[in-house]
């Protein structure tokens, strides 16, 4: 407690932690599939941030996805296949990043993501592999990304930002040969099944 000449109280201090402190906005992101066949299993998911601030060799990256078909309910599927996808460096990142996806959070964690104390307003490029493309080339949204230190306290966020990350895949698979046959007996013109 701080109490002025005449005694009156100007401070208090109870405890060592600062409250009411928020991260600040992560506003350019960008997630994009590496492959482009809707539905593809185990493809490379491509992250580009641009940091605001500064970044630690023992801070983390978090990536938190929605269900692939939120439809499902609790039968909805995981978009990171692995408990421990492929993490390739593209630039400004470490080659000894690390990933570990939390199947129950839906959150996947990209440990030792620099090498080096990285300043912000740094562009970072990594790889996620075993990435399951969306079931359709309707654009989709929903993942969102931190910057965090060792202890998880964000740094940086794009929900801060208020930032959407759209993603999407166009090219459809081909069938390689279509069967098609009849399931009862009516073969006159233009008349209705009886199957």
């Amino acid at each position: 407690m701080l109490r002025n000449s005449a005694g009156t109280l100007r401070a208090s201090h109870s405890t060592a932690t600062l409250q009411g402190i928020i991260p600040d906005a992560l506003s350019i992101a960008s997630v994009t599939p590496l492959s482009q066949i809707v539905g593809a299993a185990n493809v490379k998911l491509r992250v580009a941030i641009t940091t605001k601030n500064l970044l630690y060799t023992s801070d983390r990256i978090e990536l938190f996805f929605p269900p692939w078909n939120p439809s499902a309910g609790e039968l909805a599927q995981h978009q990171i296949l692995s408990a421990k996808p492929d993490c390739t460096p593209v630039l400004n990142t470490s080659p000894l990043m690390t990933c570990t996806y939390n199947f129950r959070f839906r959150n996947l964690t990209i440990y030792g993501p620099v090498l080096t104390e990285t300043p912000g307003g740094t562009d970072l490029i990594f790889d996620i592999g075993q990435f399951l493309n969306p079931y359709s080339g309707i654009p989709r949204k929903g993942i969102t990304i931190n910057t965090t230190d060792s202890l998880g306290g964000k740094i940086d966020s794009t929900l801060i930002a208020q930032l959407t990350l759209f993603y999407q895949v166009t090219e459809f698979t081909s069938f390689q040969s279509i069967s098609i046959t009849r399931m009862d007996t009516q073969q006159i013109v233009g008349e209705l099944s009886t199957g």
